[in-house]
């Protein structure tokens, strides 16, 4: 059985779309290729290696977008040389369900540091 796409999937496809786009840039930030990079989805049997956006958008696609991942760290390349990475940090959050008190000790809650501004705008559009 298939299920009909609904009038808000267009929008959600674009949702999806500016999130990768936000996920790429801050792997471009931290000094990232972008490429290959694995993934993983509610419909798949582990991870499957893409090779671009397009690519990583149609196997969301078609999982509904549902259970949605993308590795914090591209694939190793075949010449098995190493990139130096820069640890990364993502955090699936919910302003709407937080209820955590801000600590007494933090003069701000924005983030801070060279992922700032691209996560305040994701988190505040």
């Amino acid at each position: 059985m298939t299920s009909s796409p609904s009038k808000s999937a267009p929008r959600l496809k674009m949702q999806v779309s500016e999130g990768i786009d936000m996920l790429l840039h801050l792997f471009e930030k931290a000094g990232q290729r972008c490429y290959l990079r694995k993934i993983m989805t509610a419909k798949s049997n582990g991870q499957i290696t893409v090779h671009s956006k397009e690519q990583m958008l149609q196997k969301f696609e078609e999982a509904d977008f549902i259970d949605c991942r993308v590795n914090a760290y591209p694939t190793q390349r075949s010449d098995r040389t190493i990139d130096k990475q820069r640890n990364i940090f993502f955090s699936s959050l919910s302003r709407s369900t937080m209820k955590v008190p801000t600590p007494p000790h933090r003069k701000t809650s924005r983030p801070s540091g060279p992922i700032a501004a691209p996560l305040h705008k994701a988190v505040n559009p």
